[in-house]
């Protein structure tokens, strides 16, 4: 595999922080683990300076000689990723209102369902949830699922 360059390297950064900030609709097509690698490689989910992500690369190429080829593969695929995303745009029916569940291909209700990973803890989120947990517990009502 060639020698990723610093402007290579920025371009990718940038493809993948334009999709972070629009929900990850082709992060969210890879697998977590191919995510984890394009985040700890990129930095997508950081507003940093030019200076501060090569910075960055710098440093993690040291501790990790093999992260640049793998974050490579991972890139190809969120490539892949993104033209499925743009596909499924375009040629995606147009949204009318409709009443009733909609039927998937084989006539069963279908859903789809992705994951996105996030690169640290959401601290609001994480507080909301330690505080909701806190206030059952001590609410002295019965759990509404007993356990068994």
């Amino acid at each position: 595999m060639p020698h990723l360059d610093d402007d290579t390297y920025w371009e990718r950064r940038l493809l993948l922080c334009s999709d972070w900030a629009t929900g990850g609709p082709a992060l969210s097509r890879l697998t977590p683990t191919k995510q984890w690698l394009l985040h700890a490689f990129y930095l997508p989910s950081k507003p940093l300076r030019r200076s501060a992500v090569a910075e960055h690369r710098r440093r993690i190429v040291t501790r990790d000689r093999d992260l640049p080829r793998r974050a490579s593969v991972a890139f190809q695929e969120f490539l892949d990723a993104q033209e499925a995303v743009d596909h499924d745009r375009r040629t995606a029916p147009p949204v009318s209102p409709r009443r009733g569940p909609t039927r998937g291909r084989r006539g069963r209700d279908e859903i789809r369902l992705r994951s996105l990973v996030r690169p640290e803890p959401d601290a609001k989120l994480l507080a909301q949830a330690l505080l909701l947990a806190w206030t059952e517990s001590t609410s002295g009502k019965p759990d509404d699922d007993p356990p068994g």
